[in-house]
């Protein structure tokens, strides 16, 4: 007896890790495996939209496989991906993308090329894919272009741009005027936005703080619009060389080290185990760098919340980033035809009007396609999802390469040892262009010639 509840709890283990690790999720017949990440909100966005594809394929079986969060679905897509066993149409994120498209040549593709089908038009009647139909930046996350053109490996469905969230009560608690009405964030500096944060951090009558005016990001990746508000860059317009080395970079570090030197952001255990999004919602901190992805949650809080664009910078620029996620199918589905054709006709509705339509209702992202862009300012008042419309004028890609990874863990450690009492501007600068140096992921271009002795500022 014993013998026999050893062996039903390991195989009960067995298919719990079997289910984890390959995804061997109970399927219908010849059901299409869809592999997607997101919270609660999203699961619930992505069966609306199934249910919606149901509706022009009754018979359609499609089985959702969700994992929460970004980042345990990424680990969870390199095992599957290396055992070949990815969903059929899976979710990808353009920073990602161009290691698994790497992992795509040779024998055993990763990702099915899907060029002559958007381009022709696919199984079932499928219509070409208009390229013009979708935002450029959107439609070229996707794609690499080849000897004989332009290759698509997914489509683009949704993304996102970094602006600035304000909690409306903050801005009253600290007896200031509404961004939405002054028009504050039209012409404003980064000197700006630094006395602003300055206003809206308050203390009581002991000296506690209890309102910070800013919280700052969790890496580099949502500072991007301060670094541009300071005419800087990380990498050349090319992508080749690391450029984030000349006063411009410095003075997107300073305001780094200010905002925390002023008192202007919690530091440390200041908020304890409180998340940004629960301290923004509480107006602990007055503004956080976000992107449309965050109002789902605000929205069915009834937050009063608005949106504000980046400063510009010295040279009258603005930007932000833009990131998009995408659609693409397993590449083992070119040993089985009719399986992928299924699987694009659930892909290609993805990644249609119809679908951009409910993606804008639920407010959580910027629909890919031109035409989901007007649902979308229409979702919610002027002070929220039109300002991440009017924001695509001047949001820009990524600086993403098949090195993004490295990148990120040089820049986001280095940032996060920027402090009073822990490191200088300059050291921080010094140490990130050392350190992408030393992993030889790209290099160095200096404004006119690299420092006589770069090691000086450890």
């Amino acid at each position: 007896m014993k013998r026999l509840l050893y062996t039903v709890t390991a195989l009960l283990l067995a298919g719990a890790v079997g289910y984890w690790l390959f995804g061997m999720t109970p399927t219908r017949g010849e059901a299409i495996r869809f592999g997607f990440w997101g919270d609660y909100q999203d699961y619930a966005m992505w069966q609306e939209v199934v249910e919606a594809y149901r509706r022009h394929a009754p018979d359609a079986a499609i089985d959702l496989e969700y994992v929460p969060g970004t980042g345990e679905y990424r680990r969870k897509l390199t095992v599957w991906m290396a055992a070949d066993t990815s969903p059929d149409v899976m979710l990808l994120q353009d920073e990602p993308f161009p290691r698994y498209l790497a992992n795509s040549t040779g024998g055993r593709p990763v990702l099915l090329d899907l060029t002559a089908w958007t381009r022709d038009g696919g199984p079932g009647g499928t219509e070409p894919l208009d390229a013009d139909a979708f935002l450029p930046t959107a439609w070229q996350s996707f794609g690499q272009l080849q000897a004989d053109g332009w290759h698509v490996y997914a489509l683009p469905v949704f993304g996102g741009n970094n602006l600035i969230l304000y909690n409306r009560d903050c801005f009253r608690r600290a007896g200031l005027e509404m961004p939405d009405e002054t028009g504050l964030d039209r012409t404003w500096s980064t000197a700006d936005f630094l006395a602003l944060c300055q206003r809206l951090t308050l203390r009581d009558e002991t000296g506690r703080t209890v309102q910070w005016g800013f919280d700052l990001p969790n890496g580099w990746l949502y500072w991007l619009p301060m670094i541009y508000a300071c005419d800087a860059e990380i990498l050349s317009d090319d992508l080749s060389a690391y450029v984030f080395t000349g006063p411009e970079a410095l003075a997107s570090l300073q305001l780094w080290y200010d905002l925390q030197a002023r008192g202007a952001v919690p530091m440390g255990a200041d908020l304890g185990p409180m998340n940004q999004s629960v301290a923004f919602q509480t107006g602990r901190v007055a503004m956080v760098s976000q992107g449309p992805w965050m109002l789902p949650l605000l929205n069915e809080t009834a937050m009063d919340y608005g949106v504000l664009l980046p400063p510009v910078s010295p040279s009258g620029n603005r930007g932000t980033r833009v990131t998009w996620d995408g659609v693409g199918l397993a590449g083992r589905l070119g040993r089985d035809p009719q399986r992928a054709a299924q699987a694009y006709r659930f892909a290609r509705f993805l990644a249609s009007d119809e679908a951009s339509r409910i993606y804008a209702h639920w407010q959580r992202s910027l629909p890919a396609r031109r035409d989901g862009l007007e649902a979308l300012r229409l979702a919610g008042p002027a002070n929220r999802t039109g300002r991440f419309v009017e924001a695509l004028a001047f949001s820009r890609f990524q600086p993403i390469t098949l090195y993004w990874d490295e990148m990120d863990e040089v820049l986001a450690n280095a940032l996060g040892d920027l402090a009073p009492g822990d490191a200088t501007p300059e050291q921080t600068l010094a140490r990130m262009a050392r350190e992408i140096q030393q992993r030889n992921l790209f290099p160095i271009r200096w404004p006119d010639a690299p420092p006589a002795n770069p090691e000086a500022a450890r």
